[in-house]
């Protein structure tokens, strides 16, 4: 019998900003429509909508085709989210490296862009992978057994060997969420060159 979760095709990864900096849902929502005005990352890029009134949750939308990037602040803790849409005939490890590139430029974009005072810094010591398919990936121990080499190898290739932990919450009963821990500090740019 297969792993039912190697057929997961509906997921995010998120990558935090430091605990510090805060970002203007406006100037979000400015930036986001500059970049569709001027394709500035891939895919055919939709709409932008507006959830700042949420107190948990996605507080900007940037909507595409191909999956949803958020200015994201749930459980209290503010980034970047893309959140896959369409399915990608790929294994597993591929499409999570392809996410992880997606919010990975967008967050550097993100940084690069001055109209944000301060400028944004994003952490790539911790990455977030959240499935959004809980008959595919319920928030149990099975589910965690089954994705365990995965998610090993997917950090192993983000952190470049650097010692590093994964962090599972399987108590809740919200959707199964794992947070890779790396021990040193990555920038952005040392996550894209090992991605590369």
């Amino acid at each position: 019998m297969s792993n039912p979760t190697s057929r997961l095709q509906r997921f995010g990864v998120k990558l935090f900003l430091e605990p510090s900096i805060t970002a203007s849902p406006q100037t979000c929502i400015r930036t986001f429509h500059r970049w569709i005005q001027t394709s500035a990352i891939d895919g055919l890029l939709i709409d932008v909508a507006d959830y700042s009134h949420l107190v948990d949750g996605p507080h900007v939308l940037l909507v595409t085709h191909e999956g949803n990037y958020a200015v994201d602040v749930a459980e209290s803790r503010l980034g970047l989210i893309y959140t896959q849409k369409q399915p990608r005939e790929e294994p597993l490890i591929d499409r999570l490296m392809w996410a992880c590139r997606s919010v990975v430029k967008a967050s550097c974009l993100l940084e690069q862009d001055s109209t944000f005072n301060p400028c944004l810094t994003f952490r790539g010591n911790e990455i977030q992978f959240v499935a959004n398919d809980r008959l595919l990936a319920p928030n149990t121990t099975e589910t965690a057994k089954s994705i365990e080499s995965i998610l090993d190898n997917f950090a192993h290739k983000l952190f470049g060997g650097e010692e590093y932990e994964i962090v599972l919450n399987l108590e809740c009963s919200d959707r199964f969420t794992a947070n890779l821990i790396a021990k040193s500090f990555s920038s952005l740019s040392e996550l894209r060159e090992r991605m590369a």
